[in-house]
């Protein structure tokens, strides 16, 4: 039983499968606002060209088999039903064929849709949840997806920290998320400290669906002004903008979404995408 938009409870399957696909048709779906654009300067450094080209360069063997066997093997496996062990286990028959195929579709974007079909599972995010809100959605992506994604992830992950602020900590290299503990801790015995007339307050933000809400325009306009080497914003766009989503339902793939915003949960790339 799930309450809809009303708070009226609904309880036949088919009623509750509509309520899931009409709030996520809304969620990926741009809201048509036009936003203009601020150009600003980082004050912290910029990655110099020569690395940038290194970053777009063709993808070598080594990286193709590094990327599928970093992958958790038995994770959920996408629509074909092959987790990431099977190609681990049988590499030797079917690497080389993986391997020219990844390396098409950095050579060609364009085709990355072919590989980019998303079954999305919905995990509740309380212990009883009552409206469609409540849960999260996890894509579960290709793994042929997935090792594109990976080699993407471990070119730009050593130049993070040169990019991103300092104060953001989750996600990047020789940097640890629980420097945020230490630092809300402090501000907070601090405050307590404090004495005199004038006060002072602490605000906690929480950010809703923010994964699904991400605009794709904002995504390119940020890989632009980095100055990310031009053929690997290509390969991000095709790995952002040509998702084909599907939520699962009762073990059973549903009707297909259209998407124009969002990144996924379970997407390699995700994190790193959203940090920038």
């Amino acid at each position: 039983m799930l309450k809809n938009n009303m708070g009226k409870w609904i309880e036949e399957e088919k009623e509750i499968a509509n309520l899931f696909l009409e709030f996520y048709r809304g969620l990926f779906s741009e809201d048509g606002c036009e936003r203009g654009w601020i150009p600003t300067r980082q004050s912290w450094g910029l990655v110099d060209e020569e690395n940038w080209k290194k970053i777009g360069g063709e993808v070598s063997d080594i990286e193709v088999y590094s990327a599928f066997f970093q992958m958790g093997g038995y994770k959920a496996p996408r629509i074909d039903g092959f987790p990431a062990v099977f190609y681990n286990q049988n590499w030797e028959l079917v690497g080389s064929l993986v391997t020219n195929f990844i390396k098409t579709l950095w050579r060609q974007p364009e085709r990355i849709g072919e590989v980019n079909e998303t079954l999305v599972v919905l995990n509740p995010k309380v212990d009883k949840p009552e409206q469609v809100s409540q849960f999260r959605p996890i894509a579960l992506c290709n793994v042929i997806y997935k090792g594109l994604a990976k080699i993407l992830v471990n070119r730009l992950k050593p130049f993070l920290d040169r990019l991103i602020s300092p104060y953001q900590t989750s996600f990047i290299p020789r940097r640890n998320i629980h420097d945020n503990i230490i630092v809300a801790k402090k501000v907070v015995h601090t405050m307590n400290r404090l004495q005199g007339n004038k006060g002072f307050m602490v605000i906690k933000i929480d950010l809703e669906k923010a994964y699904d809400r991400m605009s794709w325009s904002y995504i390119e306009k940020v890989l632009e002004e980095i100055e990310l080497d031009e053929h690997v914003r290509k390969v991000i766009k095709g790995c952002v903008n040509s998702v084909k989503l599907s939520l699962m339902w009762n073990r059973k793939k549903g009707e297909e979404l259209s998407s124009s915003r969002g990144l996924r949960q379970g997407d390699p790339l995700s994190p790193y995408l959203f940090v920038l």
